[in-house]
């Protein structure tokens, strides 16, 4: 027989991820359902995982749907600079 040993590392329960949040032009934001304000948003915490993000354009309302990855820790900041009429 062979022994193996293995480490495994549980998720804090409590555990954030941070990422910095632009529109080109700025617009409003809503992170799964909440709104979060108006572009720049400079440091949004959330919980790893998948979320749904959702922004209106305040020049022409258009809207643009995307979904964030986050990690725990900082995470590259997300743009939205092209607008789908």
């Amino acid at each position: 027989t062979k022994r193996i040993s293995v480490d495994c590392v549980m998720p804090k329960e409590n555990a954030r991820g941070f990422i910095k949040i632009l529109a080109i032009p700025s617009a409003k934001v809503w992170i799964d359902g909440k709104y979060r304000g108006k572009t720049p948003l400079k440091k949004v915490a959330l919980k790893p995982g998948e979320h749904q993000v959702r922004f209106v354009n305040l020049t022409s309302k258009v809207l643009h749907k995307a979904i964030l990855k986050i990690t725990s820790g900082q995470n590259p900041p997300f743009i939205v600079n092209q607008w789908k009429e």
